[in-house]
């Protein structure tokens, strides 16, 4: 993606420092390894200080001291952030709340990105920046804005657009009443016109769907623009968007269609020992949007926060984390932010360097880390991250089981269910990857799928062919629960998925959290969790596992169904990590699929390959010294010491190896 070197930089803001520290500011990142920095996302008034009045010069000059010291730049197209004299010269482009009072001026993303007015000036400066950049070598590629989806508007516009793209969407009013089911509570539409967008409270869940639809829409389609203008202005020059990770408010699949690779923002926490596992499912997640490796836009350099900060990352924490991205399929680091702002809301997210502008311990880590990027990057660049399991995501999903979470006291959402899936692979060693609707299947040894709530036709058969030609699947309570518009259907519970699954759902309910009823194990057990479901078992399905407790004693919970080569497994709970990782014990050895239970806690295990070499890394979260056992004996290319059989970590250490050991 990147040639045969790793990219390694940070994000920087020439414009909020006096030019004194520039050249420092560029010495100081070459003797750190830097070669990219990311400019300009949040620079509109610097780049058009007066309407129509345009300034290249401060960029310029920052770019040229960059690149005299081997750094090249990544341009954010400055459209996060609105000048001043366009919220008083056109008070109209402000966003609007469910209220209908108007946001004022300050924040990101405090405008509506449908008012004409802010589409024709923002379209216009991201114009003069890619046109002014275009032939400059210096610049390898452009960011869209920063961090779509971050608010909302709900103005009179906003309705009039939801409007048409239901009319897109459904064709004629009929259907949207019928897929509506808008006869309950009597909300018949006669027509378009009057529907507006859905109040926030408790919506119909297929109104509510559709209006996170559009939301997401309107992003993509306010992203299109720039990147058509990008192409058309700057062909030679990559674009990206960096993307948010789990975050769900935008169908992030078609939203990275027309990207060139795909960039992110990582910020995974502190000072939680397996808090590596939400971070390394978003990367699966960020690398399967484009089934390509990717470049961190933003990595966390140290305590984040606004009016407050998080705890600092403690000595080697910080390029620990920096490795878990690259061991998880990144081929560039760019840390967040170079210096600890001294003015505005960030004041407290910190940088490399501190307000004190003194480079101390997080800057000298950075600089080894560097080298060692460096040093390594012949050996890593050309793999990408090694994947066997792979765990379904989709937005649809997601926003369904938000606005219907079914369970008060317990919550069934599908991301927490899919969090606490890779968890629990994660935990046994297992090398993870995710898909969406229409990626290719074959090449994973096993699918986990978190509660296919909404039915898709079309995912039915895929996941169908996969099990025949020999896959194993994993299904779970509250799949085929709806059509895809969100409305119940009225067919046995699991639906369309029924015949795969080789069960039928004879009653379900929903449990509190102190609930403590199990499900007995050919060895051991599992507490049931969220919701438990009776199965009727069909001919040829086989009971794994048996409700134990109240009224369901004794009756079918956990079955296994073979479907031409494979196999499919249902799950009738929802259970916690810890108890997924159990199952997985039972259900992985068939797919044969490698994993392990003697991993300390807090030690990750991730795998990179490409045709003919493999890596491994070992990356300790914890802040203790441990001990991981190998297979066999490997050199870790990092601290370049032969290991046999074992690998001693210090705390926050990190070692990669040649080979799968």
């Amino acid at each position: 993606m990147f040639g045969t070197k790793m990219l390694y930089g940070a994000a920087y803001y020439p414009e909020h420092w006096e030019r004194k520290h520039w050249a420092r500011d560029a010495k100081l990142m070459k003797q750190a390894g830097f070669n990219v920095v990311r400019v300009g996302e949040f620079a509109w008034w610097n780049f058009e200080p007066r309407e129509g009045v345009f300034d290249f010069t401060w960029l310029d000059d920052a770019i040229a001291g960059l690149y005299e010291n081997g750094i090249s730049t990544i341009i954010g197209t400055p459209t996060a952030t609105i000048p001043a004299w366009m919220a008083k010269a056109y008070p109209h482009v402000m966003g609007m709340d469910d209220k209908g009072v108007r946001r004022p001026f300050g924040v990101r993303k405090d405008y509506c990105v449908l008012q004409p007015d802010f589409d024709r000036l923002a379209m216009r400066v991201v114009e003069r920046v890619a046109a002014h950049y275009a032939d400059d070598k210096r610049v390898i590629g452009f960011q869209t804005d920063n961090e779509f989806g971050s608010s909302r508007c709900r103005c009179g516009l906003c309705h009039e657009h939801f409007r048409k793209f239901l009319q897109r969407r459904y064709g004629t009013i009929d259907r949207i009443n019928k897929e509506y089911g808008t006869w309950f509570w009597g909300a018949v539409y006669n027509s378009f016109d009057e529907i507006d967008l859905p109040t926030p409270a408790c919506p119909n869940p297929s109104h509510g769907l559709d209006f996170k639809r559009f939301a997401s829409f309107v992003d993509i389609e306010h992203q299109s623009k720039q990147i058509k203008l990008l192409r058309k202005l700057a062909p030679r020059k990559l674009i990206t968007h960096n993307l948010m990770g789990l975050f769900s408010d935008i169908e992030y699949y078609e939203f990275c269609k027309d990207l060139d690779f795909v960039s992110w923002d990582s910020y995974p926490g502190n000072n939680t020992e397996n808090r590596f596992a939400d971070d390394s499912l978003a990367h699966a997640v960020m690398w399967s949007m484009k089934q390509a490796n990717v470049l961190i836009m933003e990595k966390q350099s140290g305590p984040g926060g606004w009016t407050t900060y998080a705890p600092a990352t403690a000595p080697g924490e910080q390029s620990m984390l920096a490795w878990q991205s690259i061991a998880r399929g990144a081929d560039g680091i760019s840390y967040f932010r170079w210096r600890t702002s001294i003015s505005g809301q960030e004041q407290y997210w910190h940088g490399i360097i501190n307000h004190d502008n003194v480079p101390r311990r997080r800057y000298r880590e950075v600089a080894t880390m560097g080298k060692d990027v460096a040093r390594l990057s012949s050996a890593i660049i050309g793999t990408e991250p090694v994947r066997q399991v792979g765990i379904y995501n989709n937005y649809d999903q997601i926003w369904a089981t938000e606005y219907q979470h079914q369970n008060n006291d317990d919550p069934i959402r599908f991301n927490l269910v899919m969090r606490e899936m890779a968890e629990a692979l994660l935990l046994l060693g297992v090398d993870i990857g995710s898909f969406g609707d229409g990626q290719k299947l074959k090449d994973y040894k096993a699918l986990v799928c978190p509660p296919l709530y909404l039915s898709n036709p079309k995912l039915v058969a895929d996941l169908t062919a996969y099990v025949r030609a020999g896959g194993h699947l994993v299904l779970t309570a509250r799949s085929g629960v709806k059509t895809i518009n969100n409305k119940n259907l009225m067919q046995p519970l699991p639906g369309p998925f029924a015949e795969l699954a080789g069960v039928e759902i004879d009653e379900y309910a929903v449990l509190p959290k102190d609930a403590d009823w199990k499900v007995e194990l050919p060895q051991g057990s599992i507490k049931t969790k969220r919701i438990r479901e009776h199965l009727l078992v069909k001919k040829g399905t086989e009971i794994i596992g048996i409700h134990r407790g109240d009224y369901m004693d004794g009756l079918p919970a956990i079955t296994k169904h073979k479907v031409g080569k494979g196999c499919v497994w249902y799950v009738g709970t929802l259970p916690s990590a810890a108890d997924w990782r159990l199952l997985f014990q039972l259900i992985l050895p068939g797919a044969k699929v490698d994993f392990r239970t003697d991993i300390p806690t807090g030690i990750e295990i991730a795998h990179r390959s490409a045709k003919g070499r493999q890596l491994t890394f070992v990356l300790n979260h914890a802040g203790k010294s441990q001990i991981v056992r190998l297979a066999g004996t490997a050199t870790d290319l990092l601290g370049g010491k032969k290991c046999d059989g074992r690998v001693e970590l210090p705390p926050y250490g990190v070692a990669v190896l040649n080979g799968r050991a």
